[in-house]
């Protein structure tokens, strides 16, 4: 007799839903049918979502992706994927089928991805949909990287304060990023070689994150990480990785040789934390790493307290 787990595996195998799981760091580990149908994916393959996607875009199937820069479009995407709990999209194809996506994600991390055909419904609500979603992206995202916004991060971090976590899970940790001698950088190159620093920044960051961390852009170039339900200790692991991506070479293209260096705060997120206090801390945290030499991470003096 078939225990409740493969029951579930054998109709999400027959049904016409799209049905894919996603692994914490995007690797899909199960894709029915009717999903690798639609992504061109392998039944013996297990792709990471961005690669996967990069493979059909430069194919010209699956997602159709109309930004000019595709790997713009990635990075816009990848760090806003999994920060929420559930999150709906529509998405079309470049079949010219259009797809109702709904990502479920839990505090660790894993995704349940499930999309139904809408093609026939969507004719009708096209416009109001798109000028929907034109005016949520805009009041989301940020307009020169293309990464989340200060509003949509701050709501992603009051929204994990609000859930709160299990009670043998951390609640995570918070960072606040300044890129080191940001002003040198806009006197010596200009201002469109400041612009481009922190677009090729905004695209390293996500590569070295988990779909379910969110990651924004606070203004001028300062930025923050929100990293869900991870031990202090891992939360250090990860700043490791993202400062190291932001130092490699060829981040100036007017001098390739130029390291870009950052500095961040961080500070592990406790229960019954308010938003304001916990940003002040990883804030101040940040003003240590800047006062003490830069390029590094400091923890919060207050995170023992």
């Amino acid at each position: 007799m078939l225990d409740m787990s493969d029951r579930l595996m054998a109709l999400a195998g027959q049904t016409d839903a799209l049905v894919g799981i996603y692994d914490p760091v995007g690797r899909l580990v199960y894709a029915n049918a009717a999903y690798r149908r639609t992504y061109f994916v392998e039944p013996d393959e297990t792709p990471l979502w961005t690669d996967l996607m990069r493979r059909n875009y430069h194919a010209k199937r699956g997602s159709c992706v109309s930004h000019p820069d595709f790997e713009h479009w990635l990075s816009s995407c990848l760090s806003r994927r999994g920060t929420k709990p559930s999150m709906i999209i529509e998405s079309d194809l470049m079949d010219g089928r259009w797809l109702a996506i709904t990502e479920s994600t839990l505090p660790d991390g894993w995704m349940l991805f499930v999309a139904c055909d809408v093609t026939h419904q969507h004719s009708s609500g096209r416009q109001v949909r798109q000028e929907r979603d034109i005016a949520w992206k805009f009041a989301h995202t940020d307009e020169l990287t293309g990464i989340s916004n200060r509003r949509y991060v701050m709501s992603a971090l009051a929204a994990l304060l609000e859930r709160g976590c299990p009670a043998d899970a951390p609640m995570g940790c918070l960072s606040l990023l300044d890129i080191d001698h940001f002003k040198q950088i806009n006197d010596r190159f200009g201002h469109s070689t400041g612009d481009a620093v922190l677009v090729e920044i905004a695209r390293r960051i996500p590569a070295v994150l988990r779909t379910c961390d969110a990651f924004g852009r606070l203004g001028g170039e300062e930025f923050m990480l929100i990293l869900p339900h991870v031990t202090l200790e891992e939360g250090q692991a990860t700043l490791t990785h993202v400062l190291a991506a932001i130092s490699r070479p060829n981040l100036l293209a007017e001098d390739p040789a130029h390291i870009v260096t950052c500095s961040a705060g961080l500070t592990p997120i406790r229960p019954g934390d308010q938003l304001a206090d916990l940003y002040s801390r990883a804030d101040q945290a940040l003003y240590s790493a800047k006062r003490t030499g830069r390029n590094r991470t400091v923890v919060s003096a207050a995170c023992e307290a």
